[in-house]
């Protein structure tokens, strides 16, 4: 086991607050690693590569069939761990340094077609009596906010 993952750990919880949420997560996701690692016989915190992290975000990638967002957080969670062992002077050199975050994918937004938009402004004929007395104000508003 990689014993510094429970120091990192006291770490964050202490000294950066962070959240119960956070420090399962983390907890969760370098436990793997310790396992792939392990898997690897490779016991000496010092003897991992950016090779061997590489492999292993690569592994977890195709193995639980991460999306860019959930991959960009594991690779957020090694980079801060191993970023933590070289401030405390753990290790010699920082593997995940040459590692970069995947970037955010926006998604273009779905808009809707001239049809629906003109049902919504219909609707409001639609609606039950206590409501139609605003109906030009409210088919008015949806126009606007159509424009």
């Amino acid at each position: 086991m990689l014993y510094p993952i429970d120091r990192f750990l006291d770490y964050l919880k202490i000294e950066k607050i962070a959240s119960e949420v956070t420090l399962r997560d983390y907890y969760r996701e370098l436990f793997r690693l310790n396992d792939f690692l392990l898997s690897k016989d490779i016991s000496n915190i010092n003897l991992i590569s950016t090779r061997i992290l590489r492999q292993y975000i690569y592994n977890a990638k195709e193995s639980r069939n991460l999306a860019s967002s959930p991959t960009a957080k594991l690779i957020a969670i090694i980079k801060s761990f191993f970023n933590y062992l070289e401030e405390d002077e753990i290790i010699i050199k920082n593997p995940s340094r040459k590692i970069k975050v995947p970037k955010k994918i926006n998604k273009i937004p779905t808009v809707m077609s001239k049809h629906e938009v003109d049902l919504i402004i219909r609707s409001v004929d639609f609606a039950p009596l206590r409501y139609r007395k605003n109906s030009v104000r409210d088919r008015l508003i949806l126009t606007l906010l159509h424009y």
